[in-house]
């Protein structure tokens, strides 16, 4: 056997299990199928079936926009998204409208999802504790290199149904391990150097200055909002601290009812003890330290009726 047969049956024999026809379009399809067939393999799908609209991957289709209006929409939003003060992200918000007066479904959206005061406080700068605002870009491409190193070699010329397949298998496999983990204490983070040296920095610092600084940043962060918004943001408080009191109360209900259901049977199945004379098999002794238990017993349920109780 030729050198090149041996290659071919060799990358043949790789890719058999991925390839699951000769067209990439439909070997892609299928195995879009077999993972929704099977559940998914999502982390986050329950989030995803809630909130199918926060999940928006490719703006081009949902919205009917040209790739290069989507490109262009990126520095614009990320001016909205580091703004430092409510007058400048109301100066961006409307800049980014009057640039992109077309694209309707796209202003609807983010105006209904995002720009409502219970979401601005997780993305926009200004409202983020500290000031803290993460970038993700370098974390994905950080992603990709490993993607690339680890699970790839750098392999080139990848069909879209062999990359879908290593996805679905043994990426998904090693970050479910290296997540449960990482969550349960088996394995430290590792940082990278750009992270090892924030945490020198932020090491480095007395408590009684890293104190200060969280404390003015915090009053920055308060006199930075306006009464219309702070307002809107207690009332949001309110009917979330509101909502979450309605149902303890309906799992307290719950509860007791469950308790005294199984209160009956325990006392039903007592009492049926009790009457089985006949099968009395115990001492004295025994018989007597039932009769205290179950006096015990007796002053415990009265105090199930006793506002002090418990």
């Amino acid at each position: 056997m030729l050198y090149d047969d041996v290659r071919t049956v060799a990358y043949r024999q790789k890719t058999q299990g991925s390839r699951k026809s000769h067209d990439v379009g439909v070997s892609v399809k299928i195995w879009l199928d077999l993972i929704v067939q099977g559940g998914g393999k999502g982390m986050f799908m329950d989030q995803v079936a809630e909130f199918p609209e926060h999940f928006v991957f490719a703006w081009c289709t949902k919205f009917q926009l040209r790739q290069n209006t989507c490109t262009a929409m990126r520095g614009p939003l990320n001016a909205i998204r580091r703004a430092s003060s409510e007058v400048e992200l109301q100066l961006k918000w409307n800049t980014f409208q009057n640039l992109f007066p077309f694209a309707t479904k796209m202003t609807s959206y983010l105006k209904r999802q995002w720009m409502v005061p219970q979401k601005l406080v997780k993305w926009v700068l200004y409202l983020r504790e500290n000031y803290q605002l993460t970038n993700t870009y370098n974390l994905v491409e950080s992603w990709h290199k490993t993607l690339k190193r680890q699970h790839l070699g750098y392999e080139r010329d990848l069909r879209a149904d062999d990359l879908v397949c290593l996805l679905q298998g043994v990426v998904d496999v090693d970050f479910r391990t290296t997540h449960f983990k990482i969550t349960h204490g088996l394995q430290p983070i590792v940082l990278s150097q750009y992270d090892k040296a924030n945490k020198a920095k932020a090491m480095a610092l007395a408590f009684g200055v890293a104190s200060n600084m969280v404390s003015e940043e915090a009053e920055q962060f308060k006199n930075s909002i306006s009464p219309h918004l702070r307002l809107q943001l207690q009332k949001h408080r309110a009917e979330a601290q509101e909502r979450e009191r309605s149902e303890r109360e309906v799992a307290n209900a719950l509860a007791f009812e469950a308790g005294e259901t199984k209160a009956l049977v325990i006392a039903e199945t007592i009492l049926h003890e009790i009457r089985a004379r006949k099968k009395r098999k115990c001492n004295l002794q025994y018989m007597q330290t039932v009769v205290a238990g179950l006096e015990r017993t007796l002053l415990e349920v009265r105090g199930l009726n006793t506002v002090a109780a418990g």
